[in-house]
């Protein structure tokens, strides 16, 4: 069991949009996929890493840029950052704040200078499985970054505005955002 806190960088499917009911941002998408090596082949996350840390709602977890504590773009605790475990990836949605950081950030993910997701883990249990690697089996999970250079590459990485998509829902928002982590986990 290791006491610091590691990084571990995804390439993943993410999305910016603009709601049009607050003029608020977002970034979603998937800051990882269990079972997938990271670039190395050396680590991958199993199914439910995190399970028992997000079951309650008082553990913290941030949302930062490039995985610097002075770069907050949202928290679970203000209700700015919603996470979603699932069986195959842990889905994130990130109300992007009206800063200069903000601002900075998102129009970085849009067009596509910013890639990437990276969750940033402590008191983690791990096991050496039978690809000749190590399977992280349980997290705290402290942050998640959006950054540049993940290390999580097998999945692709995607910035563009949804305005459009949500008028084609004719403005149901819930079954918009729905249908976008469908498709974004390969169901759609």
């Amino acid at each position: 069991m290791a006491n610091s806190i590691e990084n571990f960088i995804t390439r993943v499917d993410f999305k910016c949009e603009e709601d049009d009911t607050d003029n608020s941002k977002k970034v979603v998408g998937i800051a990882l996929n269990y079972n997938v090596y990271d670039e190395d082949r050396e680590v991958e996350f199993a199914r439910g890493v995190f399970t028992e840390y997000l079951s309650d709602i008082n553990n913290p977890v941030l949302a930062l840029f490039a995985h610097n504590t002075e770069n907050v773009l949202g928290s679970r605790a203000s209700g700015t950052l919603e996470l979603k475990d699932t069986d195959t990836s842990l889905l994130v949605e990130i109300k992007i704040p009206e800063t200069n950081l903000g601002k900075d950030v998102y129009t970085l993910v849009k067009r596509g200078d910013v890639a990437g997701m990276s969750v940033g883990i402590s008191r983690f249990e791990h096991k050496r499985n039978n690809k000749g690697g190590w399977t992280i089996t349980e997290a705290a999970l402290r942050e998640i970054s959006l950054v540049a250079n993940p290390q999580f590459r097998d999945t692709k990485a995607l910035a563009m505005s949804d305005v459009r998509e949500v008028i084609d829902y004719n403005g149901n928002y819930e079954k918009y955002k729905r249908e976008r982590m469908l498709r974004l986990v390969g169901i759609r």
